[in-house]
């Protein structure tokens, strides 16, 4: 493939002319660092067509967090918009959300207001998310899956930022197409790695992967980096990609192969890199730990595609959690209650947790239908008779659970205890909640998808890896806890899969809905969730 130096280098010019928009660098000149401009820049922008065009009008870039993806492709974005030669362009930022394609955005205006000569040939609307280059009548414009709007464009260049979010390609595919009358229209695809092996990534992934003619795999340069070199041979030779990547069989502990994955990690021995590597050592100290971060931290440190079903903590770490509290020592103490009705057939569960000193106790009622006991003890193996005979799990006649004896017990505790309030799943309305209404037991909703419960369900992870909360060793929960698998979505949000566990967790799930009426309590007092919002904390990322 014919290579234009000057082409490439006019990029790098460009981008190096830039100043960077936060963190230590802000303010100072854009230094591209080597493999930046070797592997991408150079490859992306110089490679030609016998008739001087640009080759590539395709990209697919995907590196781990941290990269300096968002710089990057901020200063990308400036260059279609001011300097491609393209007139009238229009360089839309996309992504799921406003404020995911708004990153990049951001980092885009920030450059341009630091340049003078920019500045004064540009019109910055910030409230539409919209930059105007007005000598050339050419725009760059935020546009999200979310928002829609997405038809009727003529682009010239597209960055599609965090790809693996789509979870199908109506909105990557409208905007694929949108370019056809464009001489060099250039769409670029920047993310990190996903779990949907089904999604629009993956598929672009898999694309990148099998663009390549012979069978030796040449776009690979090691075990870890692999993109189209000027030697490739591509069954579509439109298509540029690079992909920096772990070893999914090598060790994630092992500091080697963090290297292999992220382009931008410190050298101490050659004075490369920004990415820091206390902060990855930190993140795997934090996966070693807590299950339900492994998946994550190899997906978004390594750029290892995973499952989207992990457990969540090492059981060894739940068992420590087994101080015990006295009845009398919870007796007229506030608390907080959770009720799970999911399983009429099989077991349901309400909790009360109760915040005393420094700790969080939990109490256990679990309800199982007593004609089926004996069957469901053979067939799955769980003790359920003896744990009946010894009074952790509530019998009630027939072959259903019957809510009276839920009911009961809920009364019973309301005349022990201070209830504050029982979160309840919000689609299991039964008769039994508005019986409790209304004998003026504070009943609350609570949806059960990730809006809902991926913060208590992060905090259920802290409060025991801080051992917190404390469960007196209850074997009913100590087996609940054992088949409890988290599922995560493309943004990281968490919550329980009853489907991907391997057996019964409604204990857990009715535990989790007691944390978020504990930690919403907090909230008006000063939120355990605002709190760490407001200090930039993610929660999942903290550990006690």
């Amino acid at each position: 493939m014919p290579y234009d130096r000057k082409r490439a280098e006019k990029v790098i010019k460009f981008i190096e002319s830039l100043k960077h928009s936060k963190g230590k660098w802000a303010g100072k000149r854009f230094k591209l660092e080597r493999w930046q401009k070797e592997d991408i820049i150079k490859p992306l922008f110089g490679t030609v067509t016998k008739d001087g065009k640009r080759q590539f009008k395709k990209a697919y870039i995907e590196i781990p967090r941290k990269n300096g993806k968002t710089e990057l492709a901020a200063g990308i974005c400036d260059y279609l918009l001011y300097a491609d030669g393209e007139e009238g362009a229009e360089i839309y930022g996309a992504a799921d959300t406003v404020d995911q394609a708004a990153l990049i955005y951001k980092a885009a205006v920030s450059m341009i207001r630091q340049n003078e000569t920019l500045l004064k040939l540009t019109k910055i609307i910030d409230y539409r998310n919209l930059v105007e280059f007005t000598l050339k009548n050419s725009i760059y414009k935020v546009i999200a899956r979310k928002a829609s709007g997405a038809h009727g464009k003529d682009a010239s260049g597209v960055i599609f930022d965090e790809l693996h979010t789509q979870k199908d390609s109506e909105f990557y595919d409208v905007l694929d197409t949108s370019g056809g009358s464009r001489e060099e229209p250039l769409f670029i695809s920047i993310t990190t790695a996903g779990y949907d092996k089904q999604s629009p990534c993956r598929k672009e992934h898999d694309y990148c992967i099998n663009n390549f003619l012979d069978d030796t795999n040449k776009g690979w340069i090691n075990d870890h980096c692999f993109r189209t070199r000027p030697e490739s041979k591509l069954r579509d030779p439109t298509y540029f990609c690079y992909i920096r990547a772990a070893d999914p069989e090598a060790d994630w502990r092992d500091e080697k192969t963090w290297y292999q994955a992220n382009p931008a990690l410190e050298n101490t021995k050659t004075g490369e890199g920004f990415r820091k590597l206390s902060d990855i050592r930190a993140k795997a100290l934090k996966a070693d730990r807590d299950l339900s971060f492994r998946n994550t931290f190899k997906r978004l440190y390594l750029n290892v595609w995973t499952d989207s079903v992990t457990s969540w903590i090492k059981m060894e770490r739940w068992r420590r959690c087994k101080k015990k509290i006295s009845e009398e020592q919870l007796q007229g103490q506030i608390c907080y209650g959770g009720l799970d009705l999911a399983s009429t057939t099989d077991i349901a569960a309400f909790i009360l947790l109760f915040p005393i000193g420094k700790y969080l106790y939990i109490k256990l009622w679990a309800f199982i239908p007593e004609a089926t006991i004996r069957e469901r003890s053979k067939t799955d193996g769980v003790p359920y008779s003896e744990w009946v005979q010894k009074g952790l799990i509530i019998p009630t006649p027939g072959d259903w659970i019957d809510f009276n004896a839920i009911k009961n017990k809920i009364l019973e505790a309301r005349s022990k205890y201070k209830i504050h309030s029982i979160a309840y799943d919000r689609w299991e309305a039964t008769q039994l909640v508005q019986e409790l209404i209304d004998i003026n037991v504070d009943m609350v909703p609570m949806g059960q998808g990730f809006a809902s419960m991926s913060a208590p369900t992060k905090e259920l992870i802290k409060l025991t890896l801080s051992e917190k909360l404390q469960h007196g060793g209850d074997p009913v929960l100590n087996w609940a806890s054992s088949n409890l698998v988290l599922k995560e979505d493309p943004a990281g949000n968490i919550k329980p899969s009853k489907k991907d566990s391997t057996e019964k967790i409604d204990p857990m799930v009715a535990l989790i809905m007691a944390i978020d009426r504990w930690s919403r309590e907090n909230i008006q007092k000063g939120s355990v969730y605002d709190k760490r919002a407001e200090e930039g904390k993610d929660v999942l990322l903290e550990v006690g």
